[in-house]
């Protein structure tokens, strides 16, 4: 006769209390053991009717909880109770060998091989490892072993910034029957994090939960559940992880998670940009005008809008007027820009001017007077902190009144920015 695959769910899934029942079984081990084994069925989730929330876990968990009180009339206990193990949760294994078993809410979680398990350890982020350049953060597959240690992937310093996420897994120092401890320093019991936690004098940070993750550097433990950034007086220092155990314990048990370390140390950043192609991080400047005097044209680059006139309406003039604003503040170093230009009628004179954008103020960084020319060059080089982003104004003409001048022209066809730190965008 086949098996029942799924078992309907109880129309009672909450019962109050529990009954005793007795029966009389062959008195033989073998049968014994097929007797359980029948009933253990009962604690099996994958064997109960999937309903969206997932009664069947909780009904398997009562079976397994009615199961361990399996005893002899007599009182002995049996001597199969609790040691059959749970060959039926469904396993997958694809072409690369690679095995996975199907978890209560249908997902899968990977089953490392020997193999893998060797490689993983071995591979952990230590000294050969590529540390973050400066000013960048980058993310390391994370992985510890109770009583052991995981090598940070670089050395570090004053401001470098530490933070694991992602963590999973349970450790103990007492294997196999004592206290399971989640990451976050709860009590690891029926599968979930119990929010119970427990302090050992004897434990690198005694005030602390036992079983979560530490950061040892320069001889200082540091609560590794939370982002920490170096203070000061640690200069290019190696760190390790660690778990808050005392040492000699029977350990057993490994976290995993993501750890990411940012390098504070000061970098450098380029933005170079060709406006032929593109029109970059470019805007029409709107300081006093109306932002429609300047306009990208693909293939040429940035060109005035000929005949514009201000918001008074006390001029008209052929210029190039436009804005890079930064997402953050930056220290600049280095500027220099590309661009063409036919100079006409200049009724104020001119001037072509790169301007900083700092707060609320600014000032002119490099200014040249204006002159006909192609390839022309405007260039700049010092540090300024705090900028926020530069203004860009090149002329062509600017004819008092409301005549429209009759030559002029600019075009602005590249540009380039240097700094330091953190980049512009």
């Amino acid at each position: 006769m086949q098996r029942q695959s799924v078992r309907d769910l109880p129309q009672n899934l909450n019962p109050v209390g529990t009954r005793c029942i007795q029966i009389q079984i062959p008195d033989d081990d073998g049968w014994e053991r097929d007797a359980y084994s029948e009933l253990y069925r009962l604690a099996l989730w994958m064997l109960w009717e999937r309903d969206i929330v997932k009664n069947g876990k909780p009904v398997a968990d009562r079976w397994l909880k009615a199961i361990r009180t399996w005893k002899h009339c007599d009182g002995t206990p049996s001597p199969v109770a609790g040691l059959l193990e749970d060959f039926d949760m469904p396993l997958r294994v694809d072409c690369d060998c690679n095995v996975f078993v199907t978890c209560c809410d249908g997902s899968e979680k990977q089953i490392l091989t020997a193999d893998q398990v060797m490689k993983l350890s071995a591979g952990q982020p230590g000294p050969s490892s590529t540390p973050p350049a400066p000013g960048e953060c980058k993310l390391y597959d994370f992985g510890l072993d109770s009583g052991k240690s995981y090598l940070l992937p670089s050395l570090v310093s004053t401001g470098d910034q530490l933070t694991l996420s992602q963590l999973d897994g349970a450790t103990t120092d007492v294997e196999p029957l004592g206290r399971w401890n989640c990451p976050s320093g709860d009590l690891y019991f029926g599968g979930v994090c119990q929010p119970v936690t427990q302090t050992d004098p004897g434990a690198p940070a005694p005030s602390l939960p036992i079983g979560i993750p530490l950061y040892l550097i320069d001889g200082t433990y540091y609560d590794a559940r939370v982002a920490v950034t170096m203070p000061g007086g640690v200069a290019n220092k190696p760190g390790q992880v660690v778990c808050n155990y005392a040492a000699g314990g029977g350990f057993a048990g490994r976290i995993t998670g993501v750890l990411q370390v940012c390098n504070n140390q000061a970098g450098s950043w380029l933005l170079s940009e060709n406006l032929v192609i593109g029109s970059g991080h470019i805007t029409p400047s709107t300081n006093g005008f109306d932002g429609g005097q300047s306009v990208w044209i693909p293939g040429s680059g940035w060109a005035d809008v000929a005949c514009h006139s201000n918001l008074m309406n006390t001029a008209r003039y052929n210029i190039l007027y436009v804005d890079i604003l930064f997402a953050n503040p930056v220290v600049l170093t280095h500027l220099d820009i590309l661009y063409d230009t036919v100079v006409g009628v200049l009724s104020d004179g001119g001037g072509d001017t790169v301007n900083s954008i700092i707060g609320g103020g600014g000032g002119a960084l490099v200014t040249a007077a204006s002159a006909s020319g192609t390839g022309k060059v405007l260039s700049w080089d010092g540090t300024l902190a705090a900028v926020n982003g530069l203004t860009i104004l090149l002329y062509g003409s600017d004819l008092t009144g409301v005549t429209c001048p009759p030559t002029g022209s600019v075009l602005l066809r590249a540009l380039n920015l240097r700094g330091s730190g953190i980049g512009p965008f």
